[in-house]
């Protein structure tokens, strides 16, 4: 394996749905404007990155709970597994 990355696309996906599900859970349902306050939630998140995905870091928040990474593999990459020795060559 030759590094691992953050899925910024996920990473964004799951921070609007957290965000809106934070929504629904404080502001009463009459109130709560679902359609605007998804529109906003998006492009706020869309012309916000990539700061918008580092700053809950910066000032100590854990946001969003559930992150996703790719696994970046190189062409020849021997990496031991639990089993058995996997070659990772095509």
């Amino acid at each position: 394996m030759a590094k691992v990355e953050l899925n910024v696309p996920y990473v964004l996906m799951q921070m609007g749905c957290e965000s809106i599900k934070k929504w629904k859970a404080t502001i009463p349902e009459k109130r709560q404007g679902l359609s605007a306050m998804g529109c906003l939630v998006y492009w706020g998140l869309k012309s916000g990155d990539p700061w918008i995905t580092r700053l809950p870091a910066k000032i100590g928040i854990y946001f969003p709970d559930l992150t996703n990474h790719f696994f970046v593999l190189r062409k020849g990459c021997r990496e031991p597994s639990r089993n058995n020795d996997v070659n990772f060559t095509n």
